[in-house]
């Protein structure tokens, strides 16, 4: 078989499922496919590559591969409905009582850096559904063009950014960006991704879909929750933590849940984002 990359294997994967559709009555969202109901019953497949593992599945008699798939089908994310209600609280209370300072924050970004005061980033949630991650901005306008020109001309950088998705001296963001991303302020828009169920108040990192491929086979405890507010990465070193631990963690979270530890790690969060030294 030829090995494709994650991107070719979606649209691949997508292409020969759509060539099935009008015989076995298949839907083909971006991520998400339904499976016939003679072969798979119906489920959600999540199609990602991780190296050279390989899944092959016979559907109707045809092979066809999808490089280990993820059913889900009407499985809900970790916590069920409990702890979406629970979310739903979390954020309700703290956007009414934070909103004065929401207010304030917005003023002050739209008069030391001006244009848009938050900023939506695509980030990949349960069962590898996309939404747009809302944040404070920090950055400055043209933080795209600033990060392809600062990373051609500075092979470290560039080093770093393939290795950890960050910078520690990222030339995007402003001395007020700096701040509210030291103190977590930047992320208090995210308590509206919980209200509309992108989110949930504790759960894995919110990653973008590049990084799933860093995540291997951890990938599945990944799509099986909401991204989170906070979580284990968040209280256990932040940016001081390498990748691969962040990884670990959320897949620890997951493997791991339980209220208890969702309390726990709520309950830990500011003291964690108060020691500036570990923030973002």
């Amino acid at each position: 078989m030829s090995v494709f990359s994650p991107r070719e294997f979606l649209e691949v994967g997508a292409h020969e499922l759509e060539s099935q559709r009008a015989e076995q009555d298949l839907a083909t969202p971006n991520l998400l496919g339904t499976a016939p109901r003679s072969t798979l019953g119906s489920v959600r497949l999540f199609f990602y590559q991780f190296g050279k593992r390989r899944d092959v599945r016979k559907m109707n008699g045809e092979r066809l591969s999808v490089l280990p798939a993820v059913a889900f089908g009407r499985e809900a994310p970790i916590g069920g409905a409990a702890k979406r209600l629970f979310d739903i609280v979390i954020a309700s209370v703290a956007l009414i009582l934070l909103a004065p300072l929401l207010v304030a924050l917005a003023i002050a970004i739209k008069l030391v850096m001006g244009g848009a005061v938050t900023y939506a980033h695509e980030r990949v949630g349960f069962a590898g559904r996309r939404f747009n991650c809302l944040k404070f901005r920090t950055m400055v306008a043209d933080s795209d063009t600033v990060l392809r020109n600062h990373l051609r001309s500075n092979p470290e950088a560039a080093a770093e950014w393939k290795r950890t998705r960050k910078l520690a001296k990222d030339p995007r963001v402003t001395r007020l960006g700096n701040f509210l991303r030291k103190t977590s302020l930047d992320e208090l828009p995210q308590f509206i991704n919980i209200l509309r169920g992108d989110m949930s108040s504790v759960g894995p990192r919110p990653v973008v879909f590049e990084e799933l491929e860093l995540y291997s086979d951890s990938v599945f405890d990944y799509l099986r929750a909401r991204p989170g507010v906070t979580g284990l990465w968040q209280i256990s070193g932040r940016s001081s933590a390498t990748y691969d631990e962040r990884v670990r963690l959320d897949s620890e979270y997951v493997s791991r849940w339980s209220f208890r530890n969702d309390l726990w790690i709520l309950f830990r969060t500011l003291p964690a984002i108060l020691k500036f030294k570990h923030a973002a």
